[in-house]
């Protein structure tokens, strides 16, 4: 069934990078702990995070109208697919960006942990849909409810999000392009925690794609 592009204001979710390369704020492994995270409170998967290439300012506007013609088309053609969930926003740089969010109880076997069928079908869907738009970046993040310790479902959030980075890279989306993922376990609900509905909400991976600077290049042009 296809979906409708839905359009949010803006958006608070990774970290900055340069094109497609991942800085050395990389997101950490669901096992890693860092000795800056042992010093703050706050761990570094529960940290704001910022959609958007870096070094990109004063982007014309006629670059940001292009950037947004072929982010409409990017949206429409992921929409198209069968179980997609899309939603437009702008990034970090003030440039349209989009978010696919695969929920994860129709996505996962809850048994082992492996992608179901129908998220494959999706993902190489999306593959394809990606490789014909190269100067686009993504970002992968793996989302839970409340349910159970932060780092289970770090573990979990983490897992999942692997998983589709897997899938994506196996179909020819190349690694470069994929700045960050990992699991960011409830830290960031899209609902509430408090009825199963919304619990059901917050378990998913979102996907993020936006603009990297090669694009933004391109456009300027």
């Amino acid at each position: 069934m296809k979906k409708n592009v839905l359009i949010i204001a803006s958006l608070a979710a990774g970290l900055l990078v340069t094109g497609c390369r991942t800085t050395s704020r990389t997101m950490k492994s669901a096992t890693e702990t860092s000795a800056h995270e042992q010093a703050d409170a706050t761990p570094e998967y529960a940290r704001p995070l910022t959609v958007g290439a870096s070094g990109v300012e004063d982007v014309s506007p006629k670059a940001n109208a292009a950037i947004s013609r072929e982010m409409d088309a990017l949206a429409a053609q992921v929409a198209a697919l069968d179980g997609a969930r899309v939603e437009s926003f702008t990034d970090a740089n003030g440039l349209k960006a989009l978010r696919v969010a695969l929920g994860a109880d129709a996505s996962f076997d809850p048994a082992t942990g492996s992608l179901r069928p129908e998220a494959q079908s999706l993902l190489t869907g999306l593959a394809g849909v990606l490789k014909a738009h190269p100067g686009v970046c993504l970002m992968v993040y793996g989302h839970t409810d409340n349910v159970g310790t932060p780092e289970d479902n770090r573990r979990t959030s983490g897992n999942q999000a692997t998983a589709v980075v897997r899938s994506l890279t196996a179909q020819g989306v190349t690694g470069k392009r994929i700045t960050a993922s990992g699991g960011r376990a409830f830290a960031d609900p899209v609902a509430s925690n408090d009825t199963p509905e919304g619990r059901a909400q917050n378990r998913r991976v979102d996907i993020y794609l936006y603009a990297g600077t090669e694009m933004v290049a391109a456009a300027a042009r």
